[in-house]
């Protein structure tokens, strides 16, 4: 499937973004290290004339032995974890404090091969192999497929504006025994959900979320959750699965009574409400 028309590049944010990301590396048969942690931008900075935002993890470290043992536990909380910018060409760029390296190109089309100084050794035969589109809870974000023909098709996704599905950092070419996965993405607009169970785990999703003037209560609800306005006057109120599919539609609700989900099957929802001036977008959790 070619990229849904109409829609727009997204750029890499340059502030207010959080990726939630797990990863496993194995030293040996059995022995590993397993990080759970998230990635945050911070403030900008110049290096070599070039603006970069700087990002920041935070997370848990937990080492095991040959008999699956847990042996140490490091917590990790605000430590530098590189600079990433974008050039003109959609090109992305981490600086490690080393040198500056290519993470991802988003000017590749159909066909198109990996080629340039990746950060990763890539297999000659790396290619897009097909181009579609994900919805992150408020847009459609174009999403490359990458693969190599011997290892089976699909087994990469570059998603515009967020980076890899293995994890904005972790290897972009076959990694066996490790391995890294992007659970979930949010900036000040968008919430991409790949993983509803850890995203929650991982605290993307407070009891009662707060998004300007507006916040939802109970969350997660079972059979009905009110929106909080402060005065706020929605024009629409809408309801949409994790798949961009609209559920509920309202026109000039009335906030105050709520909304009555309890048909609806448990899982993760989008809540997006329109002023005359805004448009905001909430995560909903049923169940």
């Amino acid at each position: 499937m070619q990229q849904l028309s109409g829609q727009v590049y997204q750029p890499f944010p340059d502030s207010g973004a959080t990726w939630r990301e797990f990863f496993v590396h194995h030293s040996g048969p059995i022995d590993r290290t397993e990080n759970k942690y998230s990635i945050a931008t911070g403030a900008d900075t110049i290096i070599l004339g070039n603006i970069y935002t700087s990002l920041w993890m935070t997370g848990t470290e937990t080492e095991y032995n040959d008999n699956g043992q847990i042996v140490n536990v490091n917590h990790v909380e605000n430590s530098f974890a590189g600079c990433i910018r974008e050039d003109s060409l959609r090109r992305i760029y981490l600086w490690s404090g080393v040198n500056e390296e290519l993470l991802y190109d988003f000017s590749l089309n159909l066909n198109d091969s990996l080629v340039g100084n990746y950060r990763w050794i890539l297999p000659s035969s790396t290619y897009v192999s097909s181009i579609d589109s994900i919805f992150d809870g408020f847009i459609y974000r174009r999403t490359l497929h990458i693969s190599v023909p011997n290892l089976g098709s699909d087994y990469i996704q570059l998603i515009e504006g967020i980076g890899s599905t293995w994890g904005l950092f972790n290897f972009f070419s076959p990694q066996l025994p490790s391995w890294g996965y992007l659970y979930c993405f949010s900036n000040d607009s968008s919430n991409l959900i790949l993983d509803t169970t850890q995203c929650i785990l991982l605290g993307i999703n407070n009891p009662s979320e707060v998004n300007n003037q507006f916040y939802l209560h109970p969350n997660p609800a079972f059979e009905r959750v009110y929106i909080h306005g402060d005065g706020m006057v929605a024009q629409s109120i809408e309801l949409l699965n994790l798949t961009g599919k609209t559920l509920m539609l309202y026109s000039n609700y009335p906030i105050e009574n709520g909304l009555d989900i309890s048909i609806l099957p448990n899982g993760m929802y989008f809540l997006r409400i329109r002023t005359l001036e805004k448009v905001f977008s909430f995560k909903l959790l049923k169940g």
